[in-house]
């Protein structure tokens, strides 16, 4: 029982580092894509989010997250 529960956990986290890494590779190639002259190499998680904002605001960060949850849907 208590090793299964710890299963479970580690479970877990493996699940929701691949959806960072996921969600990570899908910003890089949406801003590689769009702004294709931007340096993106050894850029953070963070600092890639705090890009598309300062470019495209706010609003279209939420719309974007919108879309990506509409493809893990598929």
């Amino acid at each position: 029982m208590y090793i299964e529960t710890i299963e479970a956990d580690a479970q877990k986290v493996i699940e929701h580092e691949v959806e960072k890494e996921e969600n990570y590779l899908n910003l890089w190639g949406y801003l590689r894509r769009r702004y294709p002259r931007m340096d993106l190499n050894n850029k953070r998680f963070l600092e890639l989010i705090q890009m598309k904002a300062h470019l495209e605001g706010t609003r279209e960060i939420r719309n974007y997250g919108f879309e990506l949850a509409g493809v893990r849907k598929r």
